[in-house]
């Protein structure tokens, strides 16, 4: 219909709105082109809109569109009816971060191309009928794939999809007292990109009664740092999870264990190994040049539970881990990394503050570290990194016991 106004005089493609179809995808989807797989979906790629993408091409001139329109290899009526004569490469484009506000969905990157990091993360309506209870829920791609997913769904009527699919323990955020959230919305306390640093921050009340759920992401070239505070007036087990293909290697003893449940979702954990942790701990998820370390800084009474669920669709083994905790308030603070070869995370501590509505975590790099600050409100002056700031959100980023490189997110 547009090719049809375009060629009765009507030109249609300056208004922006129609451009925006086509360039949303490109500013969601994974680094790979493929659709998370969110709530009630599975991941499916836009490479198969190729067609689309050369008529795009051709009439905005925008060089991000060839990237899906070279997926045609020109083989399309489109191209052969529209495109234009010949399709330059692809750039090589360092997308931004974006919070897609209308979905409720913060999408953070670093890097350019395949490999870039890429973090999603869902704080937002519930999605009706087809909603998952997965509030602060993240998926995390990397080195070209996909490493920490979203679990999809299965057919309606297929047992599996209630009783996994369709609960939080399925899902990469926090579990209460081995129940699953209630059907809510959260809402984002902070936003940042920019090229070295993207920061995402949101928080619930409403999932579980009288719990508080906050979470802030930051995720630079490397890792991702995950601050989850959960807090109540009343005593509460709080369960962190995180699910991750590739082979589980624990990074301490543990000893065969029981399910940590018995109902939504935890009856189905399998092969499940425990241990406690007390101090820092770390665990990796092994893939070939595709290996995610998780770095969690300790605390006393701490239980891990190691073992497998399952996700996509029809389902297959996913490895998990649980970090159990008990109390009033706790922050699971962890740094989360992707890497080929060898990680390059030392070290992760929580650092002591006067002030308690901030933390103050502290990554090592060998001899190098960064320095990442998070308060809950702004404008107040606070020490940091041999800096003052009154940031919502800081990094710091030193090198021979200087600042590099400082980000201040107001």
């Amino acid at each position: 219909a547009t090719e049809a106004a375009y060629f009765a005089g009507i030109d249609l493609y300056g208004n922006a709105a129609l451009k925006s179809l086509y360039d949303a995808p490109l500013l969601y989807t994974f680094p790979d082109l493929s659709f998370p797989a969110v709530n009630d979906s599975d991941v499916f790629s836009i490479k198969g809109q190729h067609a689309l993408y050369e008529l795009a091409y051709a009439r905005f001139g925008d060089p991000a569109h060839l990237v899906v329109a070279q997926e045609g290899k020109r083989s399309s009526l489109e191209a052969f009816l529209w495109g234009a004569d010949e399709l330059p490469p692809a750039p090589v484009t360092a997308l931004e971060s974006r919070d897609f506000e209308g979905l409720g969905a913060a999408v953070l990157r670093q890097g350019a191309g395949a490999d870039q990091l890429y973090v999603h993360l869902d704080y937002g309506p519930h999605g009706g009928g087809h909603g998952h209870p997965d509030k602060m829920t993240l998926i995390l791609f990397g080195l070209g794939r996909q490493l920490a997913p979203d679990p999809a769904r299965l057919a309606y009527a297929a047992p599996l999809h209630g009783s996994w699919y369709r609960q939080t323990f399925a899902h990469n955020t926090v579990c209460v007292d081995q129940r699953s959230q209630q059907a809510t919305e959260g809402r984002l306390t902070v936003f940042h990109s920019s090229p070295g640093l993207a920061v995402a921050g949101a928080e619930c009340d409403t999932a579980y009664p009288g719990v508080m759920l906050r979470r802030t992401v930051a995720l630079t070239g490397e890792y991702l740092v995950d601050l989850f505070e959960v807090e109540s007036e009343d005593e509460h087990t709080y369960d962190w999870l995180w699910h991750n293909f590739g082979e589980l290697r624990p990074g301490m003893a543990t000893e065969p264990g029981e399910s940590p449940g018995t109902d939504a979702g935890y009856q189905h954990m399998k092969d499940v190994r425990i241990a406690r942790a007390d101090g820092d701990w770390t665990a990796d998820f092994a893939q070939d040049q595709a290996n995610v370390r998780v770095t969690m800084a300790g605390e006393p009474g701490t239980k891990l539970y190691f073992g497998a669920g399952m996700a996509n669709n029809p389902p297959v083994p996913c490895p998990m881990l649980i970090a159990r905790r008990q109390g009033k308030r706790t922050l699971f603070a962890s740094v989360i990394e992707p890497y080929r070869d060898e990680p390059r995370v030392t070290g992760l501590r929580i650092l002591p503050m006067e002030d308690g509505n901030a933390v103050e975590v502290q990554i090592s790099r060998g001899q190098a570290r960064d320095l990442l600050l998070v308060a809950r409100e702004p404008g107040v002056t606070r020490s940091f990194g041999g800096i003052q700031t009154t940031a919502r959100v800081c990094f710091v980023r030193e090198a021979d016991g200087a600042a590099r490189e400082v980000h201040h997110v107001e």
